[in-house]
Parts: structure tokens; C-alpha cells; sequence
């Protein structure tokens, strides 16, 4: 899929055979470092830094760590997330950056 993406409730399908997801470190407030950098805008980006926080499980193929976070926010109240659920934009929308 690409972005932005629709998703269509309706029409999603739960697996009961994939497991949870698993966050490690999710919780871990101690030697974090965060950076918020404004990209103008409507955007605003935090690098994060400190205990990995790394996501593996719910069918992913490998574990993942999180290097940054963004915001996205519109100029109206309704229209500043990128994506959509049954077609609908929403004030904003947070994306969380992993690499393997």
C-alpha cells in the first residue's frame, strides 16, 4: 500500500493467528533524550534517543527500533491527519519511525 491510506472498517479483517505486538523499553523515561525540531509548517519531528525502544511480533519478520516520531497537524481542525478511516480526516496524526 501507499500513502495516504483509507482504512475502510467495514472491510478490515481481524487474525486471531498473528500475535501481539511487543514493544521493549516502551515505558523507560530514564537517560531519554528527545529533540523536537518544527519542519514548518504543519509537521513537527522528535528524534528520540536513550534506551532502545524496539517492536517486534504481530507478524513482523524482525525487530524494529524506534529512531524518531512526527506530528502532523492541519490548518483546519479536521484535516491534518495524511490518512483516513471510512474516509475520514482527523486533526492529527502521529508516525512512528522504526528501522530494522
Amino acid at each position: 500500500m501507499q500513502s495516504p491510506i483509507d482504512i475502510i472498517t467495514e472491510e478490515a479483517v481481524y487474525s486471531p493467528i498473528l500475535p501481539y505486538f511487543d514493544f521493549t523499553n516502551y515505558r523507560t523515561t530514564r537517560g531519554v533524550n528527545l529533540t523536537l525540531i518544527n519542519l514548518g509548517g504543519h509537521t513537527a519531528e522528535v528524534l528520540y534517543q536513550g534506551a532502545p525502544i524496539y517492536l517486534q511480533g504481530g507478524g513482523l519478520p524482525a525487530e524494529y527500533k524506534l529512531i524518531q516520531f512526527h506530528f502532523h497537524w492541519g490548518a483546519e481542525d479536521k484535516v491534518g491527519s495524511e490518512h483516513f478511516i471510512d474516509g475520514e480526516h482527523f486533526p492529527m496524526e502521529v508516525t512512528s519511525v522504526f528501522l530494522k
